[in-house]
């Protein structure tokens, strides 16, 4: 049941995503867009919801199954946007797949330190992590 749950947060996460991020002007208008929504997220009891889910499942190798997609279902988001960075030449030219994996684990990472983040503090928190990830791949003529 939770698994079912957890899917369809995803999908509403990446529907709301896709029609929020087609408001930018920008690619990096639309990692803030990221920032912004992940540190909504993070406000959901989902969060800690899953982690205990997780500890109290005893088949793993099923649950990862099921969950491995799903962790990986904003990925063509995050691709897009950083495709779209490269070619209107606001981002430097990299391995695409890399900075995806890179921008999903910097993301997703902060979320695993719900326990000692102040809430109050969380969207400040993302659009830092956006703002040094920019400073690595953003072209120099654009900054």
């Amino acid at each position: 049941m939770f698994l079912f749950i957890l899917e369809n947060e995803i999908s509403t996460w990446n529907t709301r995503c896709q029609e929020r991020i087609t408001q930018a002007k920008s690619a990096k208008e639309k990692l803030f867009i990221l920032a912004d929504l992940f540190s909504q997220s993070y406000q959901s009891s989902l969060i800690k919801v899953a982690e205990e889910f997780y500890a109290n499942t005893t088949n793993h190798d099923e649950v990862m199954d099921r969950l491995y997609p799903l962790m990986h279902s904003s990925f063509p988001i995050y691709r897009s946007i950083l495709e779209e960075g490269m070619k209107k030449n606001e981002f430097k030219e990299a391995d695409i797949d890399e900075l995806t994996f890179i921008l999903n684990g910097l993301l997703m990472g902060l979320g695993t330190n719900y326990p000692y983040i102040d809430i109050t503090n969380v969207a400040s928190l993302y659009k830092k992590a956006i703002q040094i990830f920019l400073t690595g791949i953003s072209n120099e003529q654009s900054k």
